[in-house]
């Protein structure tokens, strides 16, 4: 996907193999801007605002200001959650609503869980604002209506 800072367009690529994230400036091809390894596998990921959102392997996800990256470079070390869904609850979905400061967070039993960022200094933590779980419900006809 495509992030943008002063005019320039910047492409964010996650490796297929490996953790490694790449960010390159889509106008210079060639070496990345700014390769960051990271601990963990992005299964999944989501941008808005300059706010980046990575569910990643082992139950764990982590939010990124892209500003504070781009300063830092290689420098930068991001921090990894603990899946706010609890332990057994590998994340299978994640959304950054569209404010870039409020995000939500599922796992393929049903499970859901919607949070507000909370900047604090060079760190990010997040506040629960609900939590709750999906079930299915039936209308007529059912089937045990038959």
């Amino acid at each position: 996907f495509f992030f943008f800072k002063q005019k320039t367009a910047y492409e964010m690529l996650r490796s297929l193999v490996g953790s490694e994230m790449c960010i390159r400036d889509r106008n210079q091809p060639g070496q990345p801007v700014l390769a960051l390894p990271l601990m963990h596998k992005v299964f999944m990921s989501d941008f808005v605002s300059g706010v980046l959102l990575l569910g990643l392997s082992e139950e764990k996800w982590s939010v990124i200001d892209l500003n504070m990256l781009l300063q830092a470079g290689q420098n930068f070390k991001p921090e990894y959650k603990d899946s706010i869904l609890g332990p057994g609850s590998q994340i299978t979905a994640i959304s950054l609503f569209h404010n870039g400061t409020t995000f939500a967070i599922a796992t393929q039993d049903g499970r859901a869980n919607v949070s507000d960022i909370i900047p604090k200094g060079t760190s990010i933590d997040s506040k629960t604002v609900i939590t709750f779980k999906c079930c299915l419900l039936y209308t007529s006809p059912s089937p045990r209506d038959s």
